[in-house]
């Protein structure tokens, strides 16, 4: 996913078993975070546009 307003602004999610979790999908980001179970769209949504969002600052490296 990508911010439309700052490209720098970008991840990559990926949808996966979560061993921790009985196996169970999982939405993670490419730092290996988890973000939100697979059926919990909105959650996951809402958690990406919170990573993605600008808040003029610069972004740590």
């Amino acid at each position: 996913m990508r911010n439309p307003h700052h490209r720098e602004l970008a991840d990559t999610v990926t949808c996966r078993e979560r061993p921790d979790d009985g196996d169970r999908l999982w939405f993670f980001t490419s730092w290996n975070d988890p973000i939100a179970e697979a059926d919990r769209i909105t959650d996951a949504g809402v958690t990406i546009a919170g990573y993605l969002k600008y808040d003029g600052e610069a972004a740590e490296a």
